[in-house]
């Protein structure tokens, strides 16, 4: 369950790892591990870009939707932060100030890329 996170510190699972374990927990989908540290951002960037391309559809904000968030203000266009939809309206992701919590999509509504799915039909 998703409560289980709660409280998970950052050390443990950064933000995407912390997505791909309930994603795995939820869905039972593995999703692909880039083994790239959390403050390359660059790279989480770029690294996002190619996974979109190829695995992920956009969808609206609902339950079970990952949610990109352009997080760094020193590279504001760049998706660098993800989380994970309980509902249209709340999600859980985690910091290292704040370890993983579950926050109103309202309170980052501004820094919100899009809200993805996995594609379940695409080819590999």
């Amino acid at each position: 369950m998703i409560k289980d996170f709660i409280g998970t510190p950052f050390e443990t699972l950064d933000c995407y790892a912390l997505v791909r374990e309930i994603y795995k927990k939820e869905h039972g989908i593995e999703l692909f591990n880039p083994n790239i540290k959390h403050d390359e951002n660059v790279k989480i960037y770029h690294r996002f870009a190619y996974e979109i391309s190829k695995n992920w559809k956009r969808c609206h904000a609902k339950s079970g939707a990952v949610v990109a968030i352009r997080y760094n203000m020193e590279h504001p266009r760049f998706v660098t932060h993800f989380g994970y939809c309980i509902n249209e309206y709340k999600f859980i992701h985690t910091t290292k100030q704040t370890g993983a919590i579950i926050e109103n999509l309202s309170n980052i509504q501004n820094l919100i890329e899009g809200f993805y799915e996995y594609n379940t039909n695409h080819t590999a």
